[in-house]
């Protein structure tokens, strides 16, 4: 049987990002690795080559891969991967072919692996950058512990949550790259204590790997305490939902994390020589004045705190950062409506317009107390020399221009 195994790519700076979903199934099925480059890559030439195949693999982790590859998914095709395991019920109703909306051992019925393959190492110059620094992910597992997030669609952690075991047999299986590792990406929604602990506990032999591990954390008690006890945190970025500056607003949201832990929590990892990326979204409908005026304080604790400088992508630096994820997509149109009277599907894709029902917006009156309130916020992260990243606010009558570092992690984040 002739397999080929999709896997897609991007050039970002002078790095090559990979979108790496079967590292750990790689070495579980014999077949032929196509790298696939959205940029590069002729979509006629690569439709004509996958003729010849018995069975397509495809892993996919964002919506513009999907936009790219859906014209050529064919009834043979096995198409898995972190977009999937989002939204496989929709991808079930629009292509003819095996979805897997789970980890692909599962798929082929056996054990999570704890075997971990840089599968491109030795096929570089099966990419149009082959000279170039990499970005990959080593997912360890997926599932958040808290789950209880309005805008948050968790109910997608709760039938496939996984966590991999044997953290050291993962680490030990990563390989230094012949032009150097710039990010790995650990992915888990939110790391629970032990998974932390036991990530911190490699810092001195992923310090060497890669510039910055990236991982997801809440400001959770525990969490904080487990940084606190750490000697050292060079090379880490945690990643913390932060959503919004306002505690009322944190509230709302059912965010369950206190302001003031978010500000120790950030404070700890920096002092400490990590980096820290706060994540928030923007355009809230149900924002107010006061809330902006609370906000405002919290903007000015966090800029007491070193931020990430221009050169944070040729070494590792501490710093914190603030990404802009942009306009709150809600994961439902009633949840959507209890903020707001008018709200409209979110535009996931370019070319399947199904897919935007799975996220809603609201619309805000440019005259409303809502829209002055985060215009407000928005104004004040830039009055303060935040270091912002990501999305341009929507409430500024004009696009602020962010730091150049802002360029590469939206490039890594959007969809």
């Amino acid at each position: 049987m002739k397999v080929a195994l999709i896997t897609f790519y991007k050039k970002i700076y002078n790095s090559i990002a990979i979108s790496n979903g079967f590292s750990f199934f790689r070495h579980l099925i014999e077949g032929e690795d196509i790298f696939v480059c959205l940029e590069k890559t002729n979509k006629e030439e690569l439709r004509q080559q996958l003729e010849g195949y018995d069975a397509v693999y495809c892993s996919i982790s964002f919506f513009k891969e999907l936009d790219y590859i859906g014209p050529l998914i064919q009834e043979n095709w096995i198409i898995g991967g972190p977009l999937v395991e989002h939204c496989g019920e929709h991808l079930k109703r629009r292509f003819k072919c095996t979805v897997v909306d789970k980890p692909f051992e599962a798929y082929r019925q056996i054990p999570l692996s704890s075997t971990f393959t840089d599968y491109w190492h030795d096929k570089m110059h099966l990419l149009s950058y082959e000279n170039s620094p990499v970005i990959y992910n080593c997912s360890i597992g997926k599932g958040c512990n808290w789950g209880k997030c309005k805008f948050c669609n968790f109910s997608i952690y709760e039938g496939y949550r996984y966590k991999r075991s044997n953290v050291e047999s993962i680490i030990s299986g990563l390989r230094e790259n012949k032009n150097g590792t710039l990010i790995i990406h650990f992915c888990i929604s939110s790391s629970t204590p032990d998974i932390l602990q036991g990530l911190l506990e490699y810092q001195p032999v992923l310090e060497k790997l890669t510039t910055y591990s990236e991982l997801y954390a809440r400001a959770d008690k525990q969490i904080i305490e487990i940084s606190k006890n750490t000697k050292a945190l060079k090379g880490f970025t945690f990643v913390i939902g932060l959503e919004a500056f306002s505690q009322r607003a944190l509230n709302i949201l059912g965010k369950g994390i206190q302001l003031s832990d978010v500000i120790k929590l950030t404070a700890i990892i920096v002092e400490k020589g990590g980096s820290v990326r706060l994540s928030i979204m923007d355009h809230y409908p149900f924002l107010t004045l006061d809330m902006a005026k609370e906000s405002k304080k919290t903007i000015e604790e966090l800029s007491k705190i070193p931020q990430t400088p221009d050169d944070a992508l040729k070494k590792a630096t501490a710093g914190m950062s603030v990404f802009n994820n942009g306009i709150t997509a809600w994961p439902t149109q009633e949840i959507a409506r209890n903020f707001s009277s008018h709200v409209k599907p979110f535009p996931f894709s370019r070319l399947y317009s199904d897919f935007n029902g799975i996220g809603w917006n609201c619309k805000i009156d440019r005259n409303s107390e809502a829209f002055k309130a985060n215009r407000m916020i928005s104004e004040y992260l830039y009055e303060k020399n935040i270091t912002l990243i990501g999305e341009d606010f929507i409430s500024l009558e004009k696009p602020k221009i962010v730091k150049k570092i802002g360029k590469l992690f939206s490039s890594l984040t959007s969809s």
